[in-house]
């Protein structure tokens, strides 16, 4: 396999906190029509290691930091990923759950391995041209040139709702940042009013065989076999789409910049389903 997934379902739990719980405010506004990342996020690549998770948690995490402090922070996804390993009871089995790297989160942090920033508009553009070169094709470009000036068709969105104000403490290579808590998101709506709130939401998956090569367009295809489970992260979403913008941890190579937009309809929430969508708070 040439990409690398990890992702095990986590199991209901009635302990777990509800959107309308640990934010209400945010629970009670109705989301917006649409929402366009302000940056396109550090892409990381987890190669074929099961640790999609790991990854995807690191992003959240550097997203949230930007967003909510200004401050742009990678954060290492592999030690998340081995920490989940020594706390997910099954230590000689590839792959962890979300609802584990959250605790982890929250007891140990996450580990700061540097400080960076996403993309601007006008560097990613440069980004999609020399990957068009790279893939010898204009279309990758002219998608990528698409999802960018949906970006910017966006204005600037205010503080979302319950943000902290204060200026941020210095934070320093090899501290540890931990999240307050997590909730997990039941419904469409919820992951769109955590995505407008807080810029993200964390998404767990059976993962097709289809998804591997996006259209040229940047649409996941319809779904067909399973190929395993995937964690990743929708940072957007709009509704004249009926899509999320979802980006993956496979590189900048996949999809339009690691990015692709997966329609509402393949989203399937539920008790007795395999999807599962989370929100960590800080």
């Amino acid at each position: 396999m040439q990409y690398g997934l990890g992702r095990i379902p986590s199991p209901i739990d009635g302990r777990d906190h509800s959107l309308a719980l640990q934010a209400p405010e945010v629970a009670a506004t109705a989301p917006l029509a649409s929402y366009a990342p302000r940056y396109l996020w550090t892409v990381l690549n987890q190669g074929q290691k099961p640790a999609c998770v790991g990854y995807s948690g690191a992003l959240g995490r550097q997203i949230e930091t930007m967003l909510e402090e200004s401050q742009a922070l990678d954060f290492d996804p592999d030690d998340l990923y081995r920490l989940c390993k020594q706390n997910d009871g099954s230590p000689n089995t590839d792959g962890t759950f979300i609802r584990v790297a959250c605790q982890v989160l929250q007891s140990e942090g996450g580990l700061v391995e540097a400080v960076l920033s996403g993309l601007t508009p006008e560097q990613a553009r440069a980004a999609a041209r020399a990957l068009s070169v790279t893939r010898r094709s204009a279309d990758p470009e002219e998608a990528i040139l698409a999802l960018i000036g949906w970006m910017e068709g966006h204005h600037l969105r205010p503080r979302p709702i319950g943000r902290a104000t204060a200026a941020p403490l210095p934070v320093h290579v090899g501290e540890r940042i931990k999240i307050a808590s997590y909730a997990r998101l039941k419904t469409l709506t919820e992951i769109k009013q955590s995505i407008s709130a807080y810029g993200d939401a964390w998404i767990g998956s059976p993962w097709s065989n289809a998804w591997f090569t996006p259209g040229p367009d940047g649409v996941l295809p319809p779904p067909d076999k399973s190929a395993g489970g995937h964690a990743y992260k929708f940072v957007g979403y709009d509704d004249s789409k009926a899509a999320f913008l979802m980006q993956n941890s496979w590189g900048s190579s996949w999809g339009l910049l690691g990015h692709a937009w997966m329609p509402y309809k393949y989203v399937t929430l539920g008790d007795e389903l395999e999807w599962e969508a989370w929100q960590t708070f800080s």
